[in-house]
């Protein structure tokens, strides 16, 4: 997915959320600073899936995200804070521990 423009300057909240519209699908969607810049079908997910490596911040070390994407970017600024929530499923079981 890509923004419809270029992130501002200084701090912003980048924020992306997924709605689930099927068995395994849905819709992404991007914000900055809580205004939408950007959204995608996402046609097939993988069930309970979160990856082998882990989480990236700023770059993507093994697989990228995207084939737009060739690796060599990683972002050289400063996160002053990382929140990554998975939501409850449809029958309201959190399907993981929180981690402080």
């Amino acid at each position: 997915m890509t923004s419809a423009e270029e992130l501002p300057v200084g701090p912003a909240e980048l924020t992306f959320v997924f709605d689930k519209t099927g068995d395994m699908r849905g819709v992404g969607h991007l914000y900055v600073s809580g205004r939408s810049v950007g959204s995608a079908d996402i046609p097939r997910v993988l069930p309970h899936f979160l990856g082998w490596q882990g989480l990236d911040i700023g770059r993507d070390t093994l697989s990228p995200s995207s084939p737009s994407y060739d690796g060599e970017f990683a972002f050289t600024g400063k996160f002053e804070k990382v929140v990554f929530t998975v939501a409850p499923d449809e029958a309201g079981t959190t399907p993981f521990e929180r981690i402080d």
